[in-house]
């Protein structure tokens, strides 16, 4: 009647919500930065952390769904981190 849920999958799914939430609200404030002024910076920051938010739900989703979403995760994953490294090297 009742799936039962394996502990380790419970703290791997919780782990995705919960940096998916972490990603999503760095990107909220950089997007709210960004309506008082406009850098590209910033811009690459928020762009970088949506990136990151999107990974980790794709991440979270995937047992769910019925194809595998890894290969895609990886680099939006690799394209998240790179964008923010941009960010960080724009910075002076």
């Amino acid at each position: 009647m009742f799936n039962y849920v394996m502990p380790a999958q419970l703290i791997v799914s919780t782990s995705f919500v919960l940096s998916s939430l972490v990603s999503f609200a760095i990107f909220w404030l950089h997007i709210d930065s960004l309506v008082i002024r406009f850098e590209i910076k910033t811009f690459l920051k928020a762009l970088g952390f949506g990136i990151l938010a999107v990974a980790s739900i794709l991440n979270f989703l995937n047992p769910i769904l019925n194809f595998d979403l890894s290969q895609i995760s990886i680099w939006l994953i690799s394209a998240a981190f790179y964008t923010i490294f941009l960010a960080f090297i724009l910075d002076p």
